[in-house]
């Protein structure tokens, strides 16, 4: 399987990506998992794991009240995500880091 184009049949699982992975799926729905920066209207400004800024247009309604989030969306261009659902993390789920730069694990 070419990594370089998702096939359709992986769309089923929703690839698990990071910032500088995005343009590499556009037009295709991911599982983004970020640490809200800030919200300003319908748009969150995310940390991704690998420490790449990303923006999230998020759907009507939709509300951040933890500091990491999971989105399941569509790419729209390499740092910018459409959200379909959003899920809130709590700290409990994982652990935070920072090693040379902003990283974070959930274990």
């Amino acid at each position: 399987m070419d990594v370089d184009s998702p096939s359709i049949s992986a769309q089923a699982f929703h690839s698990r990506v990071y910032g500088s992975l995005l343009s590499k799926f556009t037009g295709w729905s991911v599982l983004l998992v970020g640490q809200v920066l800030k919200v300003v209207g319908g748009t969150a400004a995310l940390r991704a794991s690998d420490g790449q800024s990303v923006t999230v247009n998020m759907q009507p309604g939709s509300s951040y009240t933890t500091e990491f989030v999971e989105i399941l969306g569509t790419v729209v261009d390499s740092q910018t995500v459409q959200e379909l659902q959003a899920r809130e993390v709590q700290q409990s789920c994982g652990k935070y880091y920072t090693s040379g730069g902003s990283q974070f694990a959930f274990v």
